[in-house]
């Protein structure tokens, strides 16, 4: 993603991708719980699951209208709907993630997947710190280095599921648990993605 550098000419900082930073948070705590759920516990997830998608959808719409009218100095309107965009689509893939879960609980989760779950919901929870330090962005560089070591973690896990697939009696089962591993790997990538565009962001502003 190519962010432009030149500032705004109104000011404020930019609240409205702190919101939906928050929302890959509460999809992720989501997704957590779907992993672990038991078969008494699918409808309410599942309605849960239904909310969130309209709260998002609803935030993407105000944060467009927000950016048109808001004041945003020093940062481009551009660049913090780009990010913002990519926030939605982080919870998008949390979503369609947990309710591809709910809709094989005929098998437990394994373990990898379970992990898997609780390193998304920490790389989210950076992203909302990330968002914050955008006051004070000396931080970033180190919290992009923390969820590329577990969008790296995801991966070494992922292909060591991988493997024992290929000798499992259970291979559809591995099978699946790789392909969400590879999900989860994806979602990491994009919020270290965000991350770095925050860094440059800042860097325009002459935050940096």
């Amino acid at each position: 993603m190519r962010l432009s550098r030149r500032p705004s000419v109104v000011s404020g900082d930019g609240p409205s991708i702190t919101k939906s930073a928050r929302l890959t948070v509460d999809s992720a705590h989501l997704l957590v719980q779907v992993v672990g759920a038991t078969t008494s516990q699918v409808p309410d997830l599942d309605e849960r699951l239904g909310d969130l998608h309209v709260t998002t959808a609803r935030l993407a719409e105000e944060i467009s209208d927000r950016l048109v009218s808001d004041l945003v100095l020093p940062f481009e309107r551009a660049d913090l709907h780009r990010i913002s965009r990519t926030e939605t689509h982080i919870v998008h893939a949390l979503l369609r993630a947990s309710r591809t879960l709910l809709a094989d609980r005929t098998r437990q989760s394994p373990e990898t997947v379970s992990h898997g779950a609780d390193e998304v919901l920490r790389a989210t929870e950076l992203l909302v710190v990330a968002t914050a330090a955008l006051r004070k962005p000396s931080r970033l560089p180190n919290i992009a280095r923390e969820t590329g070591r577990i969008h790296l973690d995801l991966e070494r896990t992922r292909q060591h599921v991988i493997g024992e697939a290929s000798v499992s009696s259970h291979r559809g089962g591995a099978r699946r648990a790789a392909e969400m591993l590879a999900v989860f790997a994806d979602v990491v990538a994009d919020i270290t993605a965000v991350i770095g565009d925050m860094r440059i962001l800042a860097a325009g502003a002459g935050r940096l």
